[in-house]
């Protein structure tokens, strides 16, 4: 019984180790991401993003973002979205209308799938 005690008593005081381990490894894998994006020096996706409602999908669109740096392009079919690292314009293709912002970080990351890339050096929980 002493033996069984003792072996579940390791396993638990071994446990926050592992999860040491795992975080470094997670440390490692975006760092080497990071890197081969940067290395790239720019990036271009072709992306579908569809909305689902009560398992169900109710709609869908595709689109292409072309990335370099904080710098992208994104377009959808009823949008063009420019972006230089200040300011961003947005053609809406139905109304023929343009939108001037400098947009926040935060609003940033709504829209740039880069910002995601290196979220994790800052207060990144792995």
């Amino acid at each position: 019984m002493r033996k069984y005690i003792f072996s579940v008593l390791i396993a638990l005081l071994s446990l926050p180790v592992i999860a040491q381990q795992q975080q470094s490894q997670a440390r490692v894998i975006l760092d080497k991401t990071a890197e081969a994006f940067r290395k790239a020096g720019g990036v271009k996706a072709d992306f579908t993003v569809k909305a689902v409602a009560n398992g169900l999908v109710e709609g869908a669109e595709n689109g292409t973002i072309q990335l370099k740096g904080e710098k992208f392009v994104l377009k959808t079919s009823d949008i063009i979205t420019w972006f230089d690292g200040k300011t961003q314009w947005s053609y809406v293709t139905k109304n023929d209308e343009v939108n001037v912002s400098n947009p926040t970080q935060e609003e940033l990351q709504q829209i740039n799938p880069y910002t995601f890339l290196y979220m994790y050096q800052k207060g990144f929980s792995y």
